[in-house]
């Protein structure tokens, strides 16, 4: 499977010390170099270990990124990078991975589906590649980073998920 990602979820995965498990899904994570280089820049480390798991770099190609100018014009509350992401998902016919809550609907929009940092979690436990030790300490995690206001995930969302 191909995603597109935003760099919010990066930062979902890293603050809870679980940047590593996206990757062990086998799935092909890609991200604008344009994003990376311009929104993934604190901790620096973040950079080196996305790499190191496997994150794909991309650079747009021209159609992609008129499609990113129309969709920031047609969807005032897109940022450009989100447009980025948008438009690789679109033209590629690749998922989108966003928490975003504009850029998920546009992606309803756009005919594009998309997921999010649960989605993650869920493949995880489907596929057999996370331990429920694992899971419930991410989710405890997580739901510690959204009361502590770091973080905005659904809470109801992460307290269905412990087991």
């Amino acid at each position: 499977m191909y995603i597109s990602s935003d760099s919010n979820i990066w930062f979902d995965f890293c603050s809870t010390n679980a940047l590593e498990y996206p990757f062990r899904l086998g799935y092909d994570f890609y991200i604008s170099r344009a994003t990376f280089d311009e929104e993934i820049v604190e901790p620096i480390s973040l950079r080196e270990a996305l790499l190191e798991y496997g994150l794909h770099l991309t650079d747009l190609q021209d159609n992609e990124l008129q499609t990113a100018y129309l969709f920031m014009k047609t969807y005032i509350h897109l940022s450009v990078h989100d447009s980025f992401a948008l438009a690789i998902a679109k033209h590629r016919g690749w998922v989108l991975l966003t928490g975003d809550k504009s850029l998920i609907k546009a992606t309803k929009r756009e005919n594009v589906e998309c997921h999010g940092t649960l989605w993650i979690y869920d493949q995880l436990a489907l596929l057999g590649k996370i331990t429920k030790e694992e899971k419930n300490k991410a989710m405890d995690a997580l739901i510690e980073e959204v009361l502590g206001e770091k973080r905005r995930l659904p809470l109801d969302e992460l307290r269905k998920r412990k087991e």
